[in-house]
């Protein structure tokens, strides 16, 4: 997606992205599968008007969830079919982040913040989120609904200030397919094609969890590749880049 385009640009439910993901599995053509989820949406979204709130809400859901993105959706699809409360929020939080820059810059400043001062304000999250995608009124709503969405997600909590935020939880565990489907959408959403394992699993964008994944893992799979620099640091990239 360009970086002119913000996308994710809504507050969005998990019981929205379970929705989406659904009618995904079900892997009817798009037209169809928008139809579907826009019926499944009604009465749920509030704010602009109802039909044209509704639509917006299903755009972004459907770049998530409803376009097929090559095997990634498949794959997590396939993750979801198992999965634990917390690796189904791995795994909608990976398809966001593959889908979404802008989602991978909010999350990103919003986990930078959180290791150097524990919280965060929303004014700060936008001022540096519009140093990579310039200021215009519609970035500030844009950061506003995602930290809400955040919110909303149970991984950030409001503080007794307005607009400041603060982590919920400790970081929540993943490891097997939700850690690898998370490390895959960081490359696939972020600048870069390849990167250091170690700084994938710390990656801010990902500050709701703990990763835990190896080289080993990864090269067992075949999406990836991975190279090693050096005595000990492994570059994960993807294969077919």
């Amino acid at each position: 997606m360009s970086r002119q385009t913000l996308g994710f640009d809504r507050k969005i439910e998990l019981d929205w992205l379970d929705s989406a993901a659904s009618i995904a599995a079900q892997g009817l053509d798009l037209a169809t599968a928008r139809k579907q989820l826009f019926s499944a949406l009604e009465g749920q979204v509030s704010g602009d008007s109802a039909q044209s709130g509704r639509g917006k809400t299903v755009t972004v859901l459907s770049r998530v969830w409803l376009c097929p993105h090559g095997g990634l959706q498949r794959r997590a699809l396939d993750a979801m079919e198992s999965a634990t409360p917390i690796e189904r929020m791995a795994v909608h939080w990976a398809m966001c982040t593959a889908t979404h820059p802008f989602f991978v810059d909010v999350a990103a400043a919003v986990g930078r913040l959180l290791r150097v001062q524990g919280e965060v304000a929303l004014s700060q999250v936008t001022r540096r989120v519009v140093d990579g995608w310039g200021d215009r009124s519609t970035l500030h709503r844009a950061v506003q609904r995602t930290c809400r969405s955040f919110v909303v997600w149970d991984v950030l909590r409001d503080t007794n200030v307005r607009g400041i935020y603060e982590p919920i939880r400790v970081p929540l565990p993943v490891s097997g397919d939700a850690a690898r489907l998370l490390v895959e959408a960081l490359l696939r959403g972020g600048p870069r094609e390849a990167a250091p394992l170690a700084e994938l699993v710390r990656h801010p964008a990902v500050f709701p969890f703990e990763l835990t994944v190896n080289g080993w893992e990864l090269r067992g799979a075949t999406e990836f590749r991975v190279d090693r620099q050096g005595l000990d640091v492994e570059v994960v990239g993807l294969t077919g880049w």
